[in-house]
């Protein structure tokens, strides 16, 4: 009741000490003030002088009446009681600069749009929205500032509103004192109070004191903290594990019927037993005491499951984590009928998940890393307990993609899961399709590893896919000879060639580990040989019948044929000229010919060209063809040549006129006969280049006048050619005819070993000159066996 009637004089004396009747008189405002009114405005300072004066409050009558009352005599200090309100603590305020600035701010936007919007409106419709446009906002903005001059008025006596704000703080203040002491007084009753109790009186000593007269007893809380236990002998120790051991065996053989098999491993000493489920966990157990209410005590958790290609052995579970399943498994063990049994299926549960997340995690560094694009993750589910992973991944484009998407589709899949109907296994892997010997994982060792099981499931799936391909090329060519080579990497070896004895000119087929594609390779060819490629791909296609087979094995052994001849060419003198390097009417010649050719240009002869055509063949494997090609003035002829034959004995002329040089096969064995492709062509292309020089030398002869005509006097000798003069009466001036009679021979024979020279034979009978040489010595030609011995010839060597 005192606090009520001392918190109303504070009241009445705040409202008494801002009181109009204690204010001093208000100072005039001067003329020209920002505060003023214009006349326009309608309202005057007298008006609003007198409505305040007649609006005073009731409140404000009676204290003054009564200040007045009080003070007739003596005048006492005014002095405000309410506390003083912190600038934080009052009502938001906004400066009045602020407020107009807005107003002026706000005015100046309306007059720069109004004036835009009055350009546009030009006609008599327009001069009527204009001027109504201009009345609204005349309107508006005289309303606005009305407020604003009506506030201002008001700020004069907005002070008699801050008593009302210190008593609201006041009031606040008040309240939050009753809080806090009523906070104060819990806190002290819930936590200094509860201790704050009677000691027990202790009657045994005061019994002893007044009956005894002495105190022979203390308390036992000083012995204990003053007096240690004493320790428990070793022989006290052994036999109290002893029994613990006995205690547990026998727990536990009651429970025997119960316990998982995978628990492989029961180790009881000193009074623990130690359960191992290999590559999952071991836990301790123990009994802290004898009757059979005893529970099961949980000592310790050891996770078994590691991962050293991410986590580098160390541990995958937090102690945090280890920690939160003891306690939760402790208190499942407790309610549980068979305690070993719900902490195996919990613990081999959790096991499982981290098994599969390792699994996870290591198929998805793969993923990213060295098996990029090569496998796919296509499902992991953690509730199914399910990872499919797929390999040897074929991109695709579709349709149905948005631009520049490629879609990736697995040949393999590999699904690891955990079996629903069998909760005592652990992972289990399965393979589509299915095939035997394939990757496993083992579980028991805890050490999992992606990697080797894809690596194993990688090598059988090679050795498949080239079983496959062995019975697709046998069903093509029966007669081919594919061979299995290789157990670490195994492959294909081909021979395409019947002559074929270097394994450099085999073709070999395996099978690329990462991303299941066909590689093809032959040695002697580049590894970047369109045709080796291309029959990469036909293997790896699903489409290839066994025409297409056929078909690329025949380019294959072309193409080996031509690496071959391109090799026997470097001591020749040829080169090798591509078809870009000729001239266009040269290239529209060759146009028709077979594609799979080689265009070989004589060093010595620049404007011949030898045409190698090799077209496949089912009984000589690859039927090679020679043409001769003439270039001269834009004007490009074929020589045929048959490189199989020797060349007949007819004239250069006759065989240039013919259009056709063939080589002949005489009933002789020759040198030729026996040996092999590569030399038979060196031996085509030196007969020709001999044929060529004996042209020009022909042509060259009978521009002078001189008759001649080309033989083979030598079968034996690769060439074996000589050119012999018949006439000579047109360069002769004078009558040889006794001399001629007596000549039985003349000719020029081509010697190509160290230099291109010519060796001028004339053989004589009946001859004047004395007989220098012995008769009877081998010095003439096996094919002058019929010849008089009475012969002699004359060899002189011309260049």
């Amino acid at each position: 009741m005192m606090s009520t009637i001392k918190l109303s004089s504070q009241l009445r004396a705040a409202l008494a000490a801002d009181s109009p009747a204690n204010a001093g008189p208000a100072s005039p405002t001067p003329s020209g003030s920002a505060l003023s009114l214009d006349e326009s405005s309608g309202i005057s300072d007298r008006e609003v002088a007198s409505s305040q004066e007649q609006t005073l409050p009731a409140s404000e009558i009676d204290v003054r009446s009564i200040h007045s009352s009080d003070s007739e005599d003596v005048p006492e200090p005014i002095h405000n009681p309410l506390p003083e309100v912190p600038p934080n603590c009052g009502p938001p305020t906004v400066p009045l600069n602020v407020l107009i600035d807005f107003a002026v701010q706000h005015t100046y936007h309306e007059i720069t749009v109004l004036a835009e919007l009055m350009q546009r409106k030009t006609s008599d419709q327009g001069e009527q929205e204009r001027k109504m446009s201009l009345v609204q906002f005349a309107h508006a903005t005289r309303s606005q500032f009305l407020k604003m001059v009506a506030l201002v008025k008001w700020i004069r006596v907005s002070k008699r509103m801050d008593v009302c704000y210190s008593i609201d703080y006041l009031l606040d203040l008040q309240s939050q004192y009753f809080i806090d002491t009523a906070d104060r007084l819990v806190a002290m009753t819930r936590g200094d109070l509860e201790l704050a109790r009677l000691p027990e009186y202790h009657i045994a000593p005061a019994i002893d004191v007044l009956v005894l007269g002495t105190y022979n007893r203390m308390p036992s809380k000083i012995k204990e903290a003053f007096i240690p236990p004493p320790k428990i002998t070793p022989r006290e120790q052994k036999l109290v594990t002893a029994r613990l051991n006995q205690l547990i065996e026998n727990r536990l053989s009651r429970l025997s019927s119960g316990i998982p098999p995978n628990i492989r491993e029961i180790h009881i000493n000193n009074g623990i037993a130690t359960l191992l489920v290999p590559g999952e966990f071991e836990i301790k157990i123990t009994l802290l005491g004898e009757t059979e209410v005893v529970k099961w005590t949980l000592l310790n958790i050891k996770i078994l499951v590691e991962d050293y290609e991410l986590g580098m052995g160390l541990p995958l579970v937090h102690p945090l984590q280890l920690n939160s399943m003891h306690g939760v498994l402790q208190s499942r063990m407790n309610v549980a009928a068979n305690p070993i049994k719900e902490a195996f299926f919990f613990l081999h549960s959790f096991c499982v998940s981290l098994q599969l997340d390792v699994l996870f995690c290591q198929t998805s560094r793969l993923a990213a890393g060295r098996l990029r694009e090569n496998i796919t993750i296509e499902k992991y589910d953690i509730k199914e307990r399910l990872l499919v992973v797929g390999y040897w991944v074929k991109r695709s484009k579709s349709k149905k993609l948005t631009v520049g998407q490629v879609k990736y589709d697995a040949q393999y899949r590999v699904q690891i899961y955990e079996d629903k109907d069998d909760k005592l296994s652990g992972l289990k892997v399965r393979h589509f399709p299915h095939a035997p010997q394939l990757g496993t994982i083992d579980c028991s060792a805890g050490m999992l590893s992606m990697d080797r099981l894809l690596s194993q499931t990688y090598s059988v799936r090679c050795k498949e896919r080239l079983l496959r391909l062995r019975r697709i090329l046998e069903a093509a060519e029966p007669m081919l000879e594919v061979k299995m080579k290789g157990l670490a990497v195994p492959s294909l070896a081909l021979s395409l060639l019947p002559d074929t004895t270097a394994n450099e000119e085999m073709l070999s087929i395996c099978v690329n580990s990462f991303c299941g594609k066909v590689i093809c390779n032959i040695n002697v060819l580049s590894p970047e040989n369109e045709d080796v490629l291309a029959f990469g791909r036909a293997l790896y296609s699903s489409q290839c019948s066994h025409q297409t087979i056929r078909m690329y094995l025949q380019k294959l052994r072309v193409t080996l044929v031509i690496e071959r001849y391109r090799r026997s060419l470097k001591a020749l003198p040829v080169r090798e000229v591509r078809e870009t390097e000729l001239l266009p009417f040269v290239k529209s010649v060759l146009s028709e010919k077979p594609e799979q050719r080689m265009v070989l240009q004589y060093l010595r002869s620049e404007n011949y060209y030898l045409l190698v055509t090799f077209v496949p063949d089912e009984t000589e494997v690859v039927s090679i063809k020679l043409q001769l090609l003439e270039v001269f003035d834009e004007r490009a002829q074929f020589i045929q040549l048959d490189n199989q034959d020797e060349v007949k004995v007819t004239a250069v002329r006759e065989a240039v006129e013919q259009g056709t040089m063939r080589f002949g096969r005489p009933n002789k064995p020759t040198l030729q006969k026996e040996c092999s492709r590569e030399q038979q062509l060196a031996f085509a292309i030196a007969t020709v280049e001999d044929r060529i020089t004996y042209m020009y030398l022909a042509t060259e002869l009978q521009k002078k006048g001189i008759g001649v005509d080309l033989r083979k006097d030598d079968t034996h000798v690769p060439g074996g050619l000589a050119l012999h003069i018949t006439d000579v009466t047109g360069v002769v001036p004078f009558d040889a005819a006794e001399f001629f009679k007596c000549c039985v021979r003349n000719c020029l024979r081509l010697d190509n070993r160290n230099r291109y020279t010519f060796q001028f034979e004339m053989c004589f009978e009946n001859i004047p000159l004395v007989r220098d040489v012995p008769h009877g010595l081998a010095h003439r030609r096996d094919g002058d066996k019929n010849e008089d011995t009475n012969k002699v010839s004359f060899t002189r060597e011309c260049a």
